[in-house]
């Protein structure tokens, strides 16, 4: 009966398996075991390279953000302000080379306006030298007919004289035929003067035609380029209405543009803002919630740690109560040998049967009390386990739940300040937008005042030009009545040529008489009638031709009178002329400044527009800069988001792992359980056995089988022993390691809270920057 029990004597669990580097590393840097500190080295490294790696996602996904095609539409409309602007300039370029060459068109119609003032002043010298030849010709002619007159009445008392003067008459009439060959000789030197003169004014009569030629030619270019430049001005004016009315107009459409996008925007931004804050309001009452659940989750950790407690103070009580039990069954087999009566001998004691009885029921009762009491302690265990694994499914989801929940309002009290600062924003990009809006309608205003100014000044230069055509007309016609007028002088210059041919023949003649006179002169003394008569008869040849040459004096100096009047006509013409020619240049020169004045006035608009696009590039700056740290701080709470994320991600895998390992467990103690149950019988099967041999030793009254059977039942309580020592030190193991497992669980949960605290402190960091 001697049986060899072999059973495993220590039952000891898996080491619980080790956290990730990376959760260590969140949990615990500096080498504390559940004081749940942080790493700000290594942390803030992983966090800036995983913001460095967010910043280009934030990059792509900032095209599905929904201000993507208002930045869009903006740059647009900036760029096409910044092509008006362009256009602009190079349309005032083309007016200001326009302008300069006006300018110059203007320098040389002074220059023009010069010269014929130096011809104006060529004529009027002329004029003067044609008058001093006039009174010479008058002196002259005044001289002639005193002496003609002194002739006459020498010849009258020659006649009239008595026989007294014959003597004398020789004398006289030599002295007369001298007289009569100077004067004829002075006669011949006048005349010879006189056809000096008479050519001398032909020239001079060529000249003015020459020059009244060149003037009309010069009137007439001029005329040309007065044309022209009011033609080309006319044209610029034009230019500059389409220009200026295009400007207006696109200026107009690109504000009707940005008000209408400014309008959308602030609706869609104040519908996302009630939204957002209905939002934010259920959120409230969500986080309320949570909070609220939160704290039933506490209460209810609190209780069933206190449950916890309870328990292990029962399963600490079950252990007394089974060392106790254990120290009861080896006091009562050492009783059951000392107080033995076949031990000691004694024949006067009970029946051993009996006591055997007695002990045996006592045994079984105790081993079915400490069945009883592992039954018990195994439902509660199992109970526990279940509870345990309930309340760690329900904390993880619960804690899911409120790092959704807050997550979400993180996001929405980001979204929040963020829909503030865009309806902050547009609000004052309305306001700077509507007082733009009142400038530009205030510089529209403006233009459209120049725009009418610019009309009625065409009105005006085009009321001056048909003035000026009416002028250049009415020169035209001067020019004709000059160009016959000149005709006519043409035609007196030959009737006085045909006359200064008269006088010649004349002057023929009066020499053919005085060689009479000088016939007669020698036959004087024979014949006086005949030299009286003759005498006469020169006489009254001399008075017609005196008569004659008056007549035709007269008519030269009415000639010359008419002329000298026409030369003052033609100066007070040109005068005229010169004052309108002198007022369109100053008009012209007005109107050069007025452009000067607009061009200054469209450059000033240019400097004012080149601000706003630097003021507007400055507030795009600013809002990049905005938008960039905004990202930045997104970037930072999805970072450490999605580190917590992946520290809670471990820390249910780890918590999985160890559900496994405690499934494990509870397999290799269930077959243990069932390993000693089998023991239990079996050890039950051979103290049934002992027993019987025992009484049957005692029944036959063979000593060495009772002997035997006391040594089967000495090993089967030895092994007994080994086996509940064993069971023993394992359950308390498996107690211990389930209250360090329990506490690690906690230390783990305190770790992750106190990251999660550290994180939501990051991320209302975040929202407060």
């Amino acid at each position: 009966m001697a049986n060899t029990y072999e059973y495993t004597t220590s039952i000891k669990a898996d080491p619980p398996a080790q956290p990730s580097k990376r959760f260590r590393l969140l949990r615990n840097k500096n080498g504390s075991s559940g004081s749940g500190t942080k790493a700000p080295n290594t942390l803030h490294v992983v966090l800036q390279k995983s913001m460095d790696k967010a910043k280009k996602a934030f990059k792509k996904a900032a095209s599905l953000t929904p201000g993507h095609e208002q930045r869009v539409t903006r740059r647009e409309n900036i760029r096409g302000v910044l092509i008006d602007t362009m256009v602009l300039k190079t349309t005032l370029r083309d007016e200001k080379k326009k302008l300069r060459a006006t300018e110059k068109i203007a320098e040389g119609v002074n220059a023009e306006l010069e010269a014929a003032r130096q011809a104006r002043s060529a004529l009027q010298a002329d004029l003067e030298q044609e008058k001093n030849l006039a009174t010479i010709q008058k002196e002259t002619l005044n001289e002639l007919k005193i002496q003609n007159i002194v002739h006459t009445l020498r010849l009258d008392l020659e006649t009239k004289s008595s026989d007294a003067w014959k003597a004398e008459d020789s004398k006289q009439i030599k002295d007369l035929e001298q007289i009569n060959e100077q004067l004829t000789t002075e006669y011949e030197d006048k005349l010879e003067q006189k056809k000096a003169e008479i050519t001398n004014l032909q020239c001079e009569l060529f000249e003015l035609q020459q020059k009244v030629e060149l003037v009309s030619s010069k009137l007439e270019a001029i005329e040309l380029k007065a044309a022209e430049q009011i033609e080309a001005l006319q044209d610029s004016i034009k230019q500059v209405e389409l220009t200026a009315e295009q400007h207006v107009t696109s200026l107009k459409d690109e504000f009707e543009r940005e008000n209408s996008a400014l309008a959308w925007e602030v609706n869609q931004a104040q519908k996302s803002f009630e939204s957002e804050r209905s939002h934010v309001n259920g959120l409230h009452n969500e986080l309320a919630f949570v909070e609220a659940e939160n704290l039933n989750i506490e209460n209810e950790n609190i209780h069933l740690r206190a449950e916890r407690d309870h328990v292990d103070e029962k399963l600490q009580f079950a252990s007394n109560e089974l060392k106790d039990a254990k120290k009861v069954i080896s006091n009562a087999v050492e009783r059951l040998y000392l107080d033995n009566p076949l031990v000691q001998k004694n024949s006067e004691t009970t029946s051993l049967s009996e006591a055997l009885g007695d002990h045996i029921e006592i045994t079984n009762k105790k081993v079915d009390a400490a069945r009883i009491y592992q039954s018990r302690a195994e439902k509660d265990l199992a109970k526990e386990k279940i509870k345990y694994r309930q309340l760690v499914d329900k904390t993880a989801e619960q804690r899911k739940e409120w790092m959704a929940a807050k997550k979400e309002l993180g996001d929405c009290k980001g979204a929040r300040k963020q829909a503030e600062y865009d309806l902050v924003q547009q609000g004052q990009k309305l306001a700077a937008a509507n007082a733009r809006n009142g400038e530009l309608e205030m510089h529209i205003d403006e233009v459209e005042e120049t725009l009418q100014a610019i009309n009625a000044r065409n009105q005006e230069l085009q009321q001056q030009l048909e003035e000026v055509k009416q002028s250049s007309n009415a020169v035209s016609e001067k020019n004709d009545t000059l160009e016959k007028d000149l005709e006519e002088a043409k035609e007196i210059a030959e009737a006085a040529t045909q006359n200064v041919n008269c006088l010649e023949k004349e002057l023929g003649e009066v020499k053919q008489i005085s060689q009479g006179l000088k016939d007669t002169s020698e036959q004087l003394e024979r014949d006086l009638a005949e030299a009286r008569d003759a005498a006469t008869q020169n006489a009254n040849r001399r008075d017609s031709l005196t008569d004659d040459v008056d007549v035709k004096t007269a008519e030269l100096e009415k000639r010359c009178a008419q002329l000298k009047q026409e030369k003052l006509d033609l100066q007070d013409e040109q005068e005229t002329e010169e004052c309108i020619i002198a007022n369109k240049i100053s008009k012209l020169e007005q109107e050069l400044a007025d452009k000067k004045d607009q061009l200054e006035e469209h450059k000033v608009a240019l400097k004012d527009a080149n601000v706003w696009l630097e003021e507007a590039d400055q507030q795009k700056a600013h809002m990049h800069e905005k938008v960039l740290d905004s990202i930045k701080r997104a970037d930072k709470a999805i970072r450490l988001q999605t580190r917590a994320d992946l520290a809670y991600d471990e820390v249910f895998e780890e918590k999985k792992i160890l559900e496994r390992q405690i499934d494990v467990d509870q397999a290799s103690f269930e077959a243990e359980i069932s390993r000693l149950k089998q023991t239990f019988e079996g050890m039950h099967v051979d103290m049934r056995s002992a027993l019987d041999g025992i009484e049957d030793g005692l029944m036959s009254g063979e000593m060495n089988n009772v002997h035997e059977a006391v040594m089967d039942l000495r090993d089967i309580l030895g092994s007994r022993d080994a086996v509940d020592e064993s069971l023993e030190e394992s359950m308390t193991e498996q107690v211990d390691n389930v209250s360090v497992e329990a506490d690690e669980s906690l230390v783990i949960e305190d770790s992750v809270q106190d990251e999660y605290s550290g994180l939501s402190t990051i991320e209302e960091e975040t929202c407060a920057r």
